[in-house]
Formats: structure tokens, sequence, C-alpha cells
């Protein structure tokens, strides 16, 4: 399991410091020699509905090393019309 920080720098439309964003990571299967591991971020949008979940699949191939992500971002807002 990790927990990182993230305080971003937004360039446009102002310069400034975004929101800050907290991530975490757990490993739900180690790597086999067949199979990829396979981790599962979760990062919550601090004061706000929004959200991102993304999965990670990550296998060394000889000399290379692969890394696959998937993502999914969610703004916790909904436009009516």
């Amino acid at each position: 399991m990790d927990f990182s920080i993230a305080v971003p720098y937004v360039f446009d439309p102002a310069d400034g410091l975004g929101r800050v964003a907290f991530c975490i990571k757990f490993a739900l299967i180690s790597e086999k020699p067949k199979l990829p591991a396979f981790s599962l971020t979760y990062s919550p949008e601090p004061g706000g509905d929004g959200y991102i979940l993304n999965s990670i699949l990550y296998k060394d191939i000889g000399v290379f090393i692969m890394h696959i992500n998937f993502g999914y971002i969610a703004t916790g807002t909904v436009d009516k019309k």
C-alpha cells in the first residue's frame, strides 16, 4: 500500500497552486511468471464529490518493463439541460 500527496501548479487560466490530491494505491496481485502484477489507485477530491480510480498492470519482459494504466475520473457534477 502506498500513500501520496500531490500539489499541482496550474499555468492556465491563472498561475497558482491547484487542489491538493491524496492518493492511495493497493497492490492486489503480485507479479507471477506468466501474469502481470495488478494495482488499484483511489484518489478522492478533498472538499468535493469527485474522485479518480486507476488500475495498473505491470510486467517485466526480459530487459523491458511494461506498464498499462486504465483510469476513470468522476467530477461529481452532472450537467442538466
